[in-house]
């Protein structure tokens, strides 16, 4: 029973894995303007909080997470999916740390120095 669970969890991790690496590698441009038309209604709206963009290093390492701690510490392929996903969702903070700082550094400042201009 556990042979043929783990068996199954493996051929769904492969499966999903493969999705989101394909995501990974090849982004979807409509996402982020999705994204932003959402954060634009919000805004009018008068909602503070914004949606912030979903990095797809984030999503591909939460998919090796959740698989390896399924398959668990006794399978090679569950230690190998939970070290790389770490690794993973480690690349997705700094990258929102990097938009954060860039959005707050360079374009505020583009932007005011626009509108005095």
């Amino acid at each position: 029973m556990e042979m043929e669970r783990k068996i199954e969890v493996t051929n769904k991790s492969v499966f999903d894995l493969l999705s989101k690496t394909t995501e990974y590698l090849q982004p979807n441009p409509a996402s982020r303007a999705k994204l932003n038309m959402l954060n634009t209604v919000s805004k009018i709206r008068g909602q503070v909080k914004t949606t912030g963009y979903p990095q797809t290093e984030g999503l591909l390492g939460d998919c090796m997470l959740r698989y390896g701690q399924d398959l668990g510490e006794d399978s090679v392929f569950g230690c190998a999916l939970v070290d790389v996903g770490e690794a993973m969702r480690q690349m997705a903070d700094v990258k929102d740390s990097l938009d954060i700082s860039v959005n707050k550094t360079l374009l505020t400042r583009c932007r005011l120095y626009r509108t005095r201009t």
